[in-house]
């Protein structure tokens, strides 16, 4: 079926009109690259999720990501996501009492590669944006590591949505 960028568009308000999900754009200071850059979408309804994909263990990671959205929506902030210059995704981008916020959703940093690589793209995004710590939520670690002149804060999921733990 053929449809046009106008009818998408339409398609992808009304999506978010009637709160079943809603798209979170690329960063970027022009509004014209934001619109043309694919965007990432996030459910309403978790519940919803594991039903249309059937796949209830292998989405723990992208589960957690759609839950740290929903919580940074229902506490008003405007989310964006980040792509490095090298081509790495930093999850959530957003601004916070007028500084900028990069944030990284993993489930489980047990395996030295998954580290790495969340690692390499926050530290990318915080070097781009000017940053000099950020956060990575996943499902039970906590800690915080120091890398040059970068912190890295590892927060527990349930622990930053108890907000105990502050952006």
């Amino acid at each position: 079926m053929k449809l046009s960028r106008a009818t998408l568009s339409t398609y992808a308000r009304y999506v978010e009109d009637i709160f079943f999900g809603f798209f979170v754009e690329l960063y970027s200071e022009s509004a014209r690259k934001r619109q043309i850059n694919p965007k990432k979408f996030y459910l309403i309804d978790q519940g919803l999720h594991n039903y249309l994909t059937l796949k209830f263990s292998e989405n723990k990671g992208r589960l957690l990501e759609n839950i740290v959205f929903l919580e940074l929506r229902r506490r008003g902030f405007h989310v964006f996501y980040h792509k490095t210059a090298t081509g790495h995704e930093v999850d959530f981008l957003l601004k916070n009492n007028g500084e900028w916020k990069l944030i990284q959703v993993c489930h489980d940093l047990s395996h030295i590669e998954t580290f790495a690589r969340e690692k390499k793209a926050l530290i990318s995004g915080l070097r781009e944006m000017g940053l000099r710590s950020g956060t990575i939520i996943t499902s039970d670690e906590a800690r915080e590591e120091k890398i040059d002149s970068y912190t890295i804060s590892i927060v527990p999921a349930w622990k930053w949505l108890l907000a105990s733990y502050q952006l």
